[in-house]
């Protein structure tokens, strides 16, 4: 009957908490700086780094078309477009 979802504190960090999980996954390597060691598995601190670095980036690029916005939303877009950026240049990341 009601098809209505509340989003809750802990919704959101369940999405955070899986998330993470999913960027942790790709960081654990037989390889410290790209050179193969002693077989055991080593978690790359630098690639969770970045990779979280790209979902704050990714989180803050809106695909959308300036000009079927209205006039306030073109100030939020601008912030949006600035977090992105910011968040690139602090972090070194390429686009």
């Amino acid at each position: 009957m009601n098809d209505l979802k509340f989003t809750t504190a802990g919704d959101y960090m369940n999405d955070a908490n899986d998330i993470v999980a999913k960027l942790e996954k790709q960081c654990w390597s037989h390889r410290v700086n790209g050179t193969l060691v002693d077989g055991q598995l080593h978690f790359d601190t630098k690639k969770f780094a970045e990779l979280i670095a790209r979902e704050c980036i990714k989180i803050n690029t809106v695909e959308t078309i300036a000009l079927d916005l209205p006039e306030y939303n073109l100030g939020m877009l601008e912030g949006y477009r600035r977090a992105r950026d910011n968040i690139s240049i602090h972090f070194g990341v390429e686009k």
